[in-house]
């Protein structure tokens, strides 16, 4: 069976964009697993899993919703990717005094944001985009 006529086939780079994104969730899940004595001495563990499961939650629509070609999905994630390079450095500094390998994971998944960002905003993948938000 061929393609659908009238629909625009999703590049390999925007399928790319959002497996690194999945995957990135799903390495910050494991980060938060293994620092979750540091959070349970911020909050009460029932607040943190209300927060967490909230985070997850919406960074996983929004990842669908990237999926699905929703423009708007592609420049809310750029958004909040920018708001939270403003806290990084101290963040990731924080990290990396409580463990080396939470800052070298934590370092890995913005190195997959940020790829999986240049290739949604870039080439094959933003012409899509913005051809989808037009259908």
């Amino acid at each position: 069976m061929g393609p659908t006529p009238g629909v625009v086939t999703k590049p390999r780079q925007v399928a790319t964009a959002t497996t690194l994104l999945w995957s990135s969730i799903g390495l910050g899940l494991a980060v938060t697993i293994l620092d979750i004595d540091h959070f349970t001495k911020l909050a009460p563990m029932a607040f943190f899993l209300v927060v967490e499961l909230g985070i997850v939650g919406s960074l996983a629509f929004l990842v669908l919703n990237i999926s699905l070609g929703r423009n708007w999905a592609r420049i809310t994630f750029l958004l909040i990717s920018l708001l939270g390079a403003v806290p990084y450095p101290v963040l990731l500094a924080a990290l990396f005094r409580r463990s080396a390998i939470l800052g070298v994971a934590n370092v890995l998944q913005l190195g997959m944001q940020i790829v999986a960002l240049i290739l949604m905003f870039t080439g094959p993948g933003a012409a899509w985009f913005r051809r989808s938000s037009r259908v």
